[in-house]
C-alpha cells in the first residue's frame, strides 16, 4: 500500500469514523451531523443561528399581520414575514448543498480507494 492509498484511507476514516465500510450508505442524521464537523463547522452553526432568528421574525410578522387594522402596517408585516421566510429558505438551501457536497466528496474518496485497491491487485497479479 503506497502513500496515496494511506492518505485516502485516513481521509475516509476521519469522515466516516473507525468502522470504514465503503458499501454502507449514510443516514440523514449522519449527514446532518457531518456538516457540524470539519472546517465549515463555525459557518454551519452561524447559519443555523440566523435561520432560527429569521424563523422567529417570520412568526412575529405573521402574528402581527393578523392583528393590525391599518393597510400600510398589514403590507409591512406581510413583507417582513415573506422576506424572513425567504431567508430561512435560502439558509436551508445552502445547508442542503453543503450536505450534498460532503456526500459527493465522500463518494469520490471511496471510488479513489477502490481504484487504488484494484491497481494493487493488478500489480500483485503480474
Amino acid at each position: 500500500m503506497n502513500d496515496m492509498e494511506k492518505d485516502i484511507k485516513k481521509a475516509l476514516s476521519q469522515t466516516e469514523g473507525p468502522g470504514l465500510d465503503p458499501i454502507r450508505e449514510e443516514g440523514f442524521r449522519e449527514m446532518i451531523a457531518a456538516t457540524f464537523r470539519g472546517r465549515l463547522r463555525w459557518m454551519t452553526i452561524y447559519a443555523w443561528v440566523w435561520a432560527w432568528v429569521f424563523t422567529g421574525v417570520t412568526v412575529f410578522g405573521a402574528v402581527k399581520m393578523f392583528m393590525v387594522d391599518n393597510t400600510r402596517e398589514l403590507i409591512l408585516y406581510t413583507a417582513l414575514a415573506l422576506v424572513s421566510a425567504s431567508m430561512v429558505m435560502f439558509i436551508k438551501l445552502w445547508f442542503w448543498l453543503l450536505m450534498n457536497r460532503n456526500s459527493t466528496t465522500r463518494e469520490i474518496k471511496r471510488l479513489e480507494l477502490r481504484i487504488a485497491e484494484l491497481a494493487a491487485k493488478l500489480d500483485a497479479g503480474k
